[in-house]
């Protein structure tokens, strides 16, 4: 386990870690996987920055994820977002995939995930992108 991220969520880390172009982990998985393990989170969020559209993303992430054993179901699907579940062993996970046209404001961290480097957003990145509604300012 990584912080408050499920075994199942590690495998997908680690099994996307190779796909191209690279993606940055942030939200919620972020947050419980690198910065707080405050609580567990029921997907893993994968930004594509610099793309307008995923295109053969969606396809290229199910093949690497039924190739590492699980199974993949698409969810919902759109030009610039991708909702899957992948499951193992009676665990499932929900990664969205996301193509990004607006750059980061602060670079991503790399962070090791069992012997693979993935780019995780910072604190601070993910302070910018949070609605908000979803931050106690006082």
């Amino acid at each position: 386990m990584l912080g408050s991220l499920s075994p199942l969520q590690v495998g997908v880390l680690q099994a996307l870690a190779g796909l191209n172009p690279r993606w940055t982990l942030t939200g919620g998985g972020a947050l419980a996987g690198f910065y707080l393990a405050h609580r567990r989170t029921k997907d893993v969020d994968l930004f594509f920055h610099g793309l307008p559209a995923l295109g053969r993303l969606p396809e290229d992430a199910a093949a690497v994820l039924r190739a590492a054993g699980m199974s993949v179901d698409f969810l919902q699907r759109a030009p610039a977002f991708c909702r899957l579940r992948a499951g193992l062993a009676g665990e499932v996970v929900v990664v969205d995939l996301v193509a990004e046209s607006v750059p980061n404001v602060f670079a991503p961290e790399t962070r090791t995930v069992e012997a693979v480097e993935i780019l995780v957003d910072s604190r601070a990145e993910i302070l910018v992108n949070s609605p908000r509604s979803a931050i106690s300012w006082t």
